[in-house]
């Protein structure tokens, strides 16, 4: 069950992480101060999320080792 929740998990990480990234990244425009560390966090967050939903999704169906 893990291996069809864990692309769904991180595709919806990814896509949260990012625009609470935007979010920071336009928090200036109105009246806000810029947070260095919560724009890198949620950096890491949703492009890190994004990049390894891809990666499962590509290797998604391919026959792997059996697990003992």
């Amino acid at each position: 069950m893990g291996d069809l929740l864990v692309p769904v998990i991180l595709i919806h990480m990814g896509t949260l992480g990012t625009s609470v990234l935007l979010g920071e990244l336009l928090s200036p425009l109105f009246g806000q101060a810029l947070d260095i560390f919560m724009i890198g966090l949620f950096a890491v967050v949703g492009l890190g999320g994004l990049a390894l939903g891809g990666i499962t999704l590509s290797n998604f169906g391919q026959p792997h080792a059996p697990r003992y």
